[in-house]
């Protein structure tokens, strides 16, 4: 006169859900290792100068660096606007307003020290900044740019997707010989 196992709440809601684990491997992409970004930056970037610069590789170049050195997700990073940086020289803090694991959802201060390298983060960032244009400072620094025959770089106001951004990462490494599906935006946060 039991029910059968199968039948009871409890008994259905485990068997789902194991159903569901069972059911989609989990797909874990590679952390990022320091020389793997160090290359990376370099092939972007070149050293001799940053006049001249192409503005698509600077950005995807800023962002690897900063999704490193901040250990920031996507979410977090795309959101940084010129205002949430302070240079005090020696380092640079990037005010981060929301982050996932945050316990209070106050907000964090995440300072990055100023290693002295021409492709060094705070370096790069300084180059990155200057190039935006005046007047947007609560503009996201990762938007989309165009390259126009009489005004130069046009910056546009709407941020740059996701997508995209995973795109350019994905083509510079696949330039340096690594498979770039095995890496994701995420993985520059891991592996800082």
């Amino acid at each position: 006169g039991c029910p059968r196992p199968g039948s009871l709440p409890q008994v259905r809601l485990m068997m789902d859900s194991a159903r569901r684990q069972l059911g989609r491997p989990t797909i874990k992409k590679l952390a990022c290792d320091k020389p793997l970004l160090i290359r990376l930056v370099k092939s972007l970037v070149p050293l001799e100068a940053l006049e001249g610069q192409n503005l698509t590789d600077l950005r995807t170049a800023v962002f690897c660096l900063l999704g490193f050195v901040l250990e920031g997700r996507w979410a977090e990073v795309s959101r940084l606007c010129p205002n949430d940086f302070i240079d005090y020289g020696d380092y640079i803090t990037a005010f981060i307003e929301v982050r996932k694991c945050e316990q209070h959802r106050e907000g964090c201060f995440v300072p990055f020290v100023d290693s002295g390298e021409a492709r060094g983060a705070c370096n790069l960032l300084r180059a990155f900044l200057k190039l935006i244009p005046e007047g947007s400072p609560d503009v996201p620094i990762f938007r989309h740019f165009d390259f126009g025959k009489l005004r130069g770089w046009i910056f546009r106001p709407r941020s740059i997707g996701y997508s995209r951004m995973s795109e350019l990462v994905k083509l510079a490494l696949k330039d340096l010989g690594v498979n770039g599906s095995l890496y994701g935006l995420h993985s520059f946060r891991s592996g800082a």
